[in-house]
């Protein structure tokens, strides 16, 4: 089971999925964009790591989600 991450799911939707903290962090260093990946059930990347009790990706997946919200704000 890819724990709710379908076949057309971004990197960083996989590794939330699988609890991969160390991937999640490169992927979130590299760019990645923690609002935009969903996984076939329409979950975030932040709400498919919490579901999966992942919580070192979580924490690192709601950082970035926070950080990425305050910009979209100041914008």
């Amino acid at each position: 089971s890819s724990g709710g991450a379908s076949a057309g799911s971004t990197a960083l939707v996989l590794a939330a999925a699988k609890g991969h903290a160390a991937v999640v962090r490169a992927l979130l260093r590299a760019g990645a964009d923690p609002l935009l990946g969903r996984a076939s059930d329409g979950a975030t990347p932040l709400f498919l790591a919490r579901r999966k009790g992942h919580r070192d990706a979580a924490d690192l997946l709601a950082e970035s989600t926070s950080a990425r919200l305050r910009l979209q704000e100041q914008q």
